[in-house]
């Protein structure tokens, strides 16, 4: 076991029938018992156990190392979950940014994981403890192997809408990465001529520049490539190659687009470019845009007087040409009010196939945008509770957890809300041990298109309105009236079906998806039976149905948390409902609560830092305010998740409760 490979000796294995012999443990990735008699044991046979004398501990030279164990642990053989998700050893796992801190602080190395490995999870018998194995994803070997608390295999278990949204793209993908990387790269071996190489420099070249036999030659004599990582090199002169040859898209723009996202920066250099290219306006040259932004950056950097020019340069490169390229703010919020005032719920592209100019630059609009349909589900409609919790603990995600989002910056001690949905009595187990846990009346969220300026081009903030609201005094139920809340005594119990449709529009469901073959595959289900589902839904009231699309600009966020009487704090959580370009709001079942998440223009964010808090406590309220960052939405599965077989919801919330300890005091954002 000096290499630590992926054999381990065992002096005890513990067969179905009671009778003990021994054997080698081997991972390959799921563990497998070799018997001293040549016998395997494979994973699926039930019963069998083993006894394990020690852990395999990620040592101070972030090596593996074996710590023997006091006495031995029994093993359960067949394991609870073999996955592959990321991992790393160094430095980041020192700053896990979670708790109660992790056994062996493993969760670190798996947040900020680069390269893929197998995490194999374990049942200690007689224990709810469980034993984590983690395996080099190629050659197997074992990276670390240790107790873990019940609550730390949440983490594993639940995917982020992150990881749904990246399968979601890789599925829609209709080339696989190597065919992508041939497709889009392969221009950089051909030759560049004259006429081409001055659609990127107007004829502006070093004296001494030669053509090369090859355009990526060619074009790295060209650019201050070494400015790049090594990761985007070929991406970089490939976008100068597609530009130079005036190369486009074939087929449908859409489907392109989507195929090119395997490799992030040529899309988004080339997507940018489009733009230009639709509107028929001529674009920058692109070599002298390089060699400038490189010579400020190297400025910066000396005078150290910009945080921006601080970053790669391919970033820079990609945020100015977003900035130079036509807006179209205005005509996506303007195909967006359209869907809206319709009512009509729509759950296909909204554009058919033509090779018309102006259909194709519709297309790439609202793939570019992510036009999207979202449902806000409404769990007291289903006979579900909602709680919030804020503080610094109990971060493990678990079955009924939906988000987590910190609500002020890594840097300064600051709150998590975490946003659980459960039965009745799940809620009331956790209200018994976690008295603080806010209840929930209402999650509402609104997007304000009457917010965007179509003159100015920008989005706004009526801060007049939200400040007036200080001055009147609204019940809730008043508060419900105004947003159409009706009675919600009624209780639907959704199928299977419905349930999957609900967490499929929760967050990242694309107008786009549904319109091509591989998007029906992903999400099991076609465009009309969807909107069959969800048109029903909304009339029993169990979802509210809008659609919203990708904030490409800068727009700030801010947490407010609001406490006072109900008349005010009603009147002034309606306001930011009304008069922000987007807010969410988690409302309590006194109305006496109010947690605020908002997108707001840059010239209300300083009238609600200084002057909101101020004039809210005049009225009794006390107001606190942060700038969330962290954000974890585990909600893309969260009702299939708690959905028993039989059409109950589960009511164990252990998971949870097992992370209650002594808590350390959280501090709150200002």
């Amino acid at each position: 076991m000096q290499d630590l490979d992926s054999q381990i000796r065992l002096t005890k294995v513990w067969l179905s029938d009671g009778s003990c012999t021994s054997g080698t443990l081997i991972f390959n990735p799921q563990p497998t018992i070799i018997l001293d008699s040549g016998e395997e044991l494979d994973s699926n046979i039930i019963g069998i156990k083993y006894d394990l004398n020690y852990e395999i501990l990620v040592g101070p030279k972030n090596k593996p190392e074996v710590v023997p164990l006091d006495r031995p642990l029994k093993i359960v053989l067949k394991p609870q979950l073999v996955v592959v998700r990321q991992y790393s050893i160094g430095e980041q796992e020192n700053n896990q940014d979670i708790y109660p801190p992790s056994s062996n602080r493993w969760v670190g190395r798996f947040l900020r994981g680069k390269s893929d490995a197998y995490y194999i999870v374990q049942e200690i018998y007689n224990s709810e403890k469980k034993l984590i194995t983690i395996l080099d994803r190629d050659a197997q070997d074992i990276l670390e192997s240790h107790v873990i608390n019940p609550y730390e295999f949440g983490i594993l278990q639940l995917k982020t809408s992150f990881e749904y949204f990246y399968n979601l793209g890789r599925a829609l993908s209709t080339w696989d990465l190597e065919e992508t990387r041939k497709r889009i790269l392969s221009i950089l071996d051909e030759y560049l001529g004259w006429s081409e190489i001055y659609k990127i420099t107007g004829g502006s070249v070093p004296s001494d520049f030669q053509r090369k036999p090859t355009a990526r030659e060619s074009l790295a004599n060209l650019i201050p490539i070494d400015g790049f990582p090594v990761d985007s090199r070929d991406e970089v002169l490939a976008f100068l190659a597609w530009v130079a040859k005036g190369k486009m898209p074939e087929g449908d723009i859409a489907e392109f687009t989507s195929n090119i996202r395997q490799l992030p920066m040529f899309a988004h250099l080339f997507g940018e470019h489009l733009r230009f290219v639709m509107d028929q306006i001529e674009p920058p040259y692109y070599v002298a845009m390089i060699a400038e932004l490189a010579q400020e950056k190297r400025e910066g950097e000396k005078k150290l007087v910009d945080e921006e020019l601080s970053k790669k340069l391919d970033g820079i490169l990609a945020y100015k040409l977003w900035t130079l390229a036509p807006d179209w703010k205005s005509e996506i919020v303007k195909i967006t009010q359209k869907l809206v005032s319709s009512n009509e719920i729509v759950t296909s592209f909204p554009v058919s196939k033509s090779k018309t100019l102006q259909a194709q630059r519709e297309r790439y609009m609202i793939n570019q945008w992510g036009l999207r349909l979202r449902g806000q589900a409404k769990p007291r409609s289903m006979g579900l509770k909602q709680l919030v919790y804020l503080g610094a603990a109990h971060r493990y995600p678990h079955l009924h957890l939906a988000s987590s989002l910190r609500l002020g910056p890594v840097d300064k001690p600051s709150p998590y809300l975490q946003d659980l949905i459960m039965p009745v009595s799940a809620a009331e187990k956790i209200k018994r041990v976690l008295p603080t846990v806010i209840d929930i009346k209402h999650d509402i969220w609104n997007l304000n298109l009457n917010l965007f300026s179509q003159g100015q081009n920008k989005w706004t903030t009526r801060i007049k309105s939200i400040l007036q609201s200080l001055e009147k005094s609204i019940t809730i139920e008043q508060f419900e009236r105004s947003f159409g809340f009706g009675d919600s005594t009624n209780i639907y119990k959704p199928t299977t079906e419905e349930v999957k449709v609900i967490d499929m529009t929760s967050l990242h469901f694309y107008l786009t998806d549904l319109a091509r073959e591989a998007g029906r595959r992903y999400w099991g289900i076609d465009a009309e039976r969807a909107k069959k589902i969800l048109t029903h839904l909304r009339n029993r009231g169990v979802i509210d149905v809008s659609y919203w699309f990708l904030f490409r600009e800068v727009i700030r966020g801010i947490s407010i948390i609001l406490e006072g009487s109900q008349g005010q704090t009603c009147s002034l959580t309606q306001a930011f409902l009304k008069y922000s370009p987007s807010c969410r709001v988690y409302i309590s079942e006194d109305g006496n609560t109010s947690i605020i998440l908002a997108r707001v223009s840059d010239d209300a964010i300083e009238v609600i830092t200084r002057t909101l808090p101020s004039m809210a406590k005049e009225v009794g309220i006390n107001m606190r305010y942060g700038f969330p960052t962290s954000f974890r939405n585990y909600s893309s599965d969260l009702y299939q998740r708690i959905l028993n077989d039989d059409g109950t919801w589960i009511d164990d919330v252990s998971a949870f409760l097992s992370q209650v300890r002594s808590t350390p005091k959280s501090s709150d954002s200002h």
